[in-house]
């Protein structure tokens, strides 16, 4: 009777059950964390598009700003290559920017309405500035 009640295999799985709900717990307690908890970032690629269909898009150099909750903005530099990478607070922005081969740089260049930054995650979003 001893024998059968002290099973390791069954203790063991107890236990390991047991450790394994704890760690699942503690990362979901984790990620609902504060906006303060840690960057993310979105990364992507700021294009002209336009011309007849099916268009065409080039990268292009420029500025892309991630506008945030209350008004608050983050802001990168663009290479000729278009690409960016800007490392943002946990929360939810808009995207948008420009290009001086945009409308002689007075243009807006547009991205998502609405996009969420994660922890630790790379979130893809492109600006277009499109051609009239």
């Amino acid at each position: 009777m001893i024998s059968r009640i002290w099973s390791p295999p069954q203790v063991v799985g107890r236990r390991l059950l047991f450790i394994s709900a704890l760690l699942a717990s503690g990362a979901l307690m984790s990620s609902c964390g504060s906006s303060t908890a840690g960057p993310g970032t979105i990364d992507g690629q700021i294009s002209l598009a336009g011309g007849p269909a099916p268009g065409i898009y080039l990268p292009t150099n420029g500025n892309v700003v991630a506008t945030g909750k209350g008004g608050v903005t983050f802001s990168t530099a663009v290479s000729a290559n278009g690409k960016f990478v800007i490392h943002l607070p946990i929360g939810t922005y808009s995207l948008s920017g420009s290009s001086p081969h945009y409308d002689g740089g007075q243009g807006k260049c547009l991205g998502p309405d609405k996009i969420t930054v994660y922890k630790n995650v790379a979130t893809r979003a492109d600006v277009i500035c499109l051609e009239k």
